[in-house]
């Protein structure tokens, strides 16, 4: 399960993510879709940690 937790990104003083909590179960599939400039890509980088969040938790349970 991954589990987003109050998750919230800032760049040069722009705010990008603000508190998104966000909970997919194990084996789900889950789209992603918005406008261009909306936080799609700056939330699956801080959910691969390839980006610091500024605020929330990011947890994931692996179950096989």
């Amino acid at each position: 399960m991954l589990t987003v937790k109050n998750l919230s990104k800032n760049y040069q003083n722009q705010q990008i993510l603000t508190n998104i909590n966000l909970e997919i179960a194990a084996s789900n599939i889950v789209g992603l879709a918005g406008p261009s400039g909306s936080g799609k890509s700056t939330l699956l980088r801080c959910i691969q940690k390839l980006e610091n969040p500024d605020q929330g938790d990011i947890i994931c349970n692996e179950t096989i």
